[in-house]
């Protein structure tokens, strides 16, 4: 099996699991403390996805559906928007440390680019 298949498939997973525990009435914060947790160890495992660009451009658009899901929620007190709410809130906890670690290692790798492009061949040194 390829690294990026279990890539995929932890990422679905969460994402899955995250939905279960926001549907659940009454989820605690040691529920959400695992679902972070369970973020970072995805976020560590997609690292070295190739097609990071595309990955943070849908986690960054499954953000972006959270937080207009709880703004959503929060101003009509309708059962079904709070049961969204909670589960958008769910996902957010999941997908947030994911964003985190795919940020970090992309900025990693612009830095690292950087350097590469900052050195200065030994020929033009000599000279």
């Amino acid at each position: 099996m390829k690294w990026e298949t279990v890539a995929e498939f932890a990422f679905i997973g969460g994402v899955i699991l995250a939905f279960i525990i926001g549907a659940m009435p009454g989820t605690n914060m040691y529920a959400y403390s695992v679902v972070m947790l369970l973020g970072v160890v995805v976020g560590l495992v997609n690292m070295f996805d190739r097609n990071l660009e595309r990955f943070m451009h849908a986690i960054n658009t499954i953000i972006l559906a959270t937080i207009l899901f709880y703004i959503l929620a929060s101003q009509v007190n309708d059962s079904m928007l709070i049961a969204l709410k909670n589960i958008a809130t769910a996902i957010a906890f999941f997908v947030g440390p994911v964003a985190f670690v795919a940020a970090v290692k992309d900025v990693y790798d612009l830095a690292m680019e950087y350097q590469r492009e900052r050195r200065v061949p030994e020929k033009k040194r000599r000279k």
